[in-house]
């Protein structure tokens, strides 16, 4: 009910003053689970995206925006859930799949953490998993504009235009049960990366695998 009520308020207001548009709504299910995979550029990034979607998302949030009492009582209140980055937080993964088997929509920044300098970087393999582990297409969402509309460090928002760009939903079921395998975890986020990178206009920084060169070592 929180995050429905906050949904309202917040959604036309939102719209309006950040001029946002969304295009690929459709590569959304109606219903069933789905991962919603998106870039982070600003803390912008975790309204933008539930206001313009009808359907409720759960995100993963770092465990240090629980402890500040008024975005701990919001991010509970919406059933967000709190990962403790860089300790393997499995409880994280275990409430993520949790949402999946449930047949809800789960949304996740693979970067781990907001650009320092408004560009694509490389992301951690836990999207991978928790898409092999729970059988969960994966849908690459593009936010654009919203570094510059409110980069990291900024207290006060510039005022920009911001855009939402969906991708269609990209299934590795061919890979199901190899959620321990490094090189196909490895893989598969790039790719999602990848098709990040697409939607933005943007190459990601640093490494990235030759795909064909990984399945043929795996052969």
């Amino acid at each position: 009910m929180s995050y429905g009520i906050s949904k309202f308020v917040a959604g036309p207001l939102l719209k309006v003053l950040f001029q946002l548009e969304v295009n690929g709504l459709e590569n959304i299910p109606a219903e069933g689970k789905a991962i919603l995979a998106s870039n982070h550029f600003s803390f912008l990034d975790h309204f933008l995206l539930p206001v313009m979607v009808d359907r409720d998302i759960t995100f993963i949030a770092k465990s240090e925006l629980f402890e500040n009492p008024i975005w701990g009582f919001l991010l509970t209140r919406w059933g967000q859930i709190s990962l403790n980055r860089g300790t393997g937080d499995n409880s994280a993964v275990n409430q993520a799949i949790e949402v999946l088997e449930n047949g809800e929509l789960f949304g996740i920044y693979p970067e781990g953490t907001r650009t320092r300098d408004g560009k694509l970087h490389g992301g951690h393999t836990g999207v991978a998993r928790i898409s092999l582990i729970s059988g969960a297409p994966v849908i690459p969402v593009g936010m654009i504009g919203t570094y510059e509309i409110l980069p990291r460090g900024a207290v006060k928002p510039n005022l920009g235009k911001a855009e939402i760009r969906i991708g269609k939903p990209m299934d590795f079921s061919q890979y199901e049960g190899k959620e321990n395998d490094r090189k196909i975890t490895k893989m598969i986020t790039d790719e999602i990366m990848g098709e990040i990178g697409k939607l933005i206009g943007q190459t990601v920084e640093g490494e990235i695998y030759r795909y064909d060169e990984i399945l043929n070592n795996n052969e």
